[in-house]
């Protein structure tokens, strides 16, 4: 069923409130013609970097799993890591037992559950059974309402609802996203430096994206409602409307 006027325009309204920021920051012509901290360089990085996640409501870092993925790749140098740790351990008097740099670096680099704070069996016996390379007892009582408040304050973090759902069942929602968005961006802001040219890039990002994608097969192998999604809608905003509905 096709929009009326009156929900087109409620949804020209929601992209340019939304899009407000974002020239601050785009388009990256150079590597170093925007500052993502733009407004805050009066303070220290780290405080920066809080400031800004509060505020634009980004992830300001990598996630852990990604960090591993790099680790395991051979992107991040191991030595620096436990050179990283050292600097932290340092602070701390060293207890019998315990090499404080090994379990610093396990606590990075291990997805054990048994290490995290996240585990509703948390607690001192669950880390000491970890360090000894034993597993925790399976006894441990789970409290229902504790783990449904530590899941909704994760679940409610500033998230969109694609990465809630994602946290939950692994959907791959979120990289699948980037994928099609990432890809079409490039095709089209590329600004005639690429040898081959988008098709129908003159006539703006919406009609060149919709022709490119209705014959593209690997754009409709990645997403399968893409085939439905472009067989129907006129404008960018039916195409809004279907996927956020979806």
């Amino acid at each position: 069923m096709a929009l009326s006027l009156g929900s087109k325009l409620g949804i020209r309204s929601m992209v340019y409130v939304a899009g407000k920021p974002i020239p601050f920051f785009w388009p990256m012509r150079s590597f170093i013609h925007h500052n993502p901290l733009h407004g805050l360089e009066n303070m220290p990085f780290d405080e920066a970097v809080v400031k800004a996640r509060k505020l634009f409501h980004a992830r300001t870092y990598l996630s852990r799993a990604e960090y591993q993925q790099y680790l395991d790749q051979g992107k991040v140098c191991e030595e620096t890591l436990y050179q990283s740790a050292a600097a932290v351990t340092g602070e701390f008097e060293q207890p019998a037992g315990i090499d404080l740099d090994q379990w610093l670096v396990n606590l990075l680099t291990r997805s054990d559950a048994a290490l995290t704070s996240d585990n509703p069996g948390f607690d001192a016996a669950a880390v000491r059974l970890a360090l000894q390379g034993a597993e925790p007892t399976s006894d441990i009582e789970v409290d229902p309402a504790g783990l449904q408040a530590r899941l909704g304050k994760q679940l409610m973090a500033g998230r969109p609802l694609y990465e809630s759902i994602d946290l939950l069942y692994h959907l791959g929602i979120g990289d699948e996203l980037d994928e099609l968005v990432i890809k079409s961006c490039l095709d089209f802001f590329d600004e005639g430096q690429s040898v081959w040219k988008m098709p129908g890039r003159r006539r703006g990002f919406f009609r060149a994206w919709f022709e490119m994608a209705s014959r593209n097969r690997w754009l409709s192998s990645r997403a399968r409602f893409i085939q439905r999604l472009v067989e129907s809608p006129d404008s960018p905003e039916d195409v809004i409307d279907t996927v956020m509905r979806r």
